[in-house]
């Protein structure tokens, strides 16, 4: 299998780079992507940048690019309840910053998973949490700027999440999206923790894809 890893930071990625047999590295449109082994995967690992404008533009040019099989973004989030230091995979994913209520708009609906990837998940990972994921492009420090979005099952709030998970689905990708509670929607809590939540996230993207 051919899977992509995708960050949007160097933080959360920079770690799978030695993680990779043979690796090689290429340049496209402006892209890095390091190319190796693991196991009997072939792996491909870039960074997006941050904000879904970053995230979108990222995932089509890999998937353009490259015939990948699956796409994993990992990551750090902020979570209005989750516990810090959890590890959350996104049943199902929304934009919380998408308000277009006079027109019936597509891009609001949301986007679900393979669900034989989080049946498969749920079978040979342990300790994970599984919800909704709310993309927006803020760091959000209240709940007041989610815009009134239903919480029910929300386990994490990122700035990517869904700008990949549109773009997959709009190439017929599959695609998980992996992310690791830095925060309670607290930017100094985030700052502070964002290298060992990260570390969790990758190291869950790497034992998915060693069980495959």
């Amino acid at each position: 299998m051919f899977i992509a890893i995708v960050g949007a930071m160097d933080t959360e990625i920079s770690r799978a780079y030695d993680s990779l047999k043979n690796p090689v590295v290429e340049e496209y449109q402006g892209f890095k992507y390091i190319i190796g082994e693991r196991g009997k995967h072939k792996i491909v690992v870039t960074k997006s940048g941050i904000g879904k404008v970053n995230m979108a533009i990222a995932t089509t040019n890999l998937i353009n690019h490259y015939d990948i099989d699956l796409i994993i973004n990992t990551g750090i989030a902020g979570s209005v309840n989750t516990k810090i230091n959890s590890i959350c995979i996104a049943t199902k994913l929304m934009y919380h910053d998408m308000i277009i209520d006079s027109f019936d708009v597509h891009l609001k609906d949301p986007i679900y998973p393979n669900e034989k990837l989080i049946s498969h998940a749920k079978a040979n990972l342990k300790d994970i949490t599984y919800g909704t994921f709310l993309t927006g492009d803020q760091f959000v420090t209240s709940i007041d700027m989610l815009h009134g979005a239903d919480l029910n099952n929300v386990v994490s709030v990122d700035m990517e999440s869904m700008a990949l998970a549109t773009a997959a689905k709009r190439f017929n990708k599959d695609f998980l999206i992996i992310r690791s509670i830095s925060d309670n929607l607290d930017l100094s809590k985030a700052n502070k923790n964002e290298f060992t939540v990260a570390e969790k996230s990758l190291t869950c993207a790497f034992n998915f894809i060693d069980s495959l």
